[in-house]
Formats: structure tokens, C-alpha cells, sequence
């Protein structure tokens, strides 16, 4: 197991959306996406993390875990496994943005965790993407 070495953010202080950022609606532009349940205390977080479409999903999900302290297990493949006591990845994938017709799309999928997007987990975070007005969300599955 890896220990995600202590920080002053802990399980507590997760946020819905992360690394989505401001400008990605001024252009055509697309990014990596991993979808989360984070458990805590009997509760289940839906937490939406994005990054660089050239990234790995498990790269992002290192990050994600190593900044909350969230402890994690690696696989054979040397990414982080799909589960463990704290969490659950329960869909990867892309999201595309095209400023010209206000569309913001969840697309694609993971080879290396064998998913794709999760609608039920986007429509519960959606609220918490801050799209500017006039834009929709789309998901593709």
C-alpha cells in the first residue's frame, strides 16, 4: 500500500470537481477524466477529476490521491488499482469542449481500467461544473 504522505487537506476537504480549468471554454479543447466515489465515514463523495489528454487516467488518479492523502495499492500494470477501502474508479474517459456550440461532452473511455464514462456519476456532479451560461453537458456512452 502506498501512504500518501500528510497534508493539511484531508478526506473531509475533497471537492466535487477538480482541475477543470476556467479557460477550457475559450476554445476547442479536450481532457482526460477520471471519475471517483470516495468513501468516507459510511458516505460515498463523487469526486470528477481532469487533466491533460495526453496524461494516463492513473497518473491523475496518483495525483489526486497524493494530494487528499488518500492511501492506495498498485496493480500489475503500475497504475492504482480500481478499489480499495477509500475508493472506487468507477469511470474514466474524455471531456471535450467546442465553444462554438456550447457543448461540453463526456466521452471515450479507459483502456487501462477497462471503463468508460459513468452517466449517473456526471449528472451527480454536474452542479459543480461551473459552465458559463448558454452551455449544456452532453454524455456519450
Amino acid at each position: 500500500m502506498i501512504e500518501a504522505s500528510p497534508s493539511h487537506k484531508t478526506i473531509d476537504t475533497l471537492v466535487s470537481v477538480e482541475g477543470l480549468p476556467d479557460e477550457i471554454f475559450r476554445a476547442e479543447r479536450m481532457l482526460k477524466v477520471v471519475q471517483l466515489m470516495v468513501r468516507q465515514e459510511g458516505d460515498e463523495i463523487p469526486v470528477l477529476i481532469t487533466g491533460p489528454a495526453a496524461d494516463q487516467h492513473g497518473n491523475l488518479a496518483v495525483r489526486y490521491f497524493m494530494r487528499h492523502g488518500i492511501p492506495f495499492e498498485i496493480n500489475a500494470e503500475n497504475l492504482p488499482k480500481r478499489e480499495s477501502r477509500q475508493y472506487q474508479i468507477i469511470g474514466a474517459g474524455y471531456i471535450s469542449v467546442d465553444p462554438r456550440v456550447q457543448i461540453c461532452a463526456f466521452h471515450g473511455g479507459s483502456l487501462a481500467y477497462n471503463v468508460g464514462i459513468n452517466k449517473e456519476h456526471i449528472e451527480r456532479v454536474a452542479d459543480q461544473i461551473q459552465l458559463p451560461e448558454g452551455w449544456e453537458i452532453m454524455i456519450d456512452q
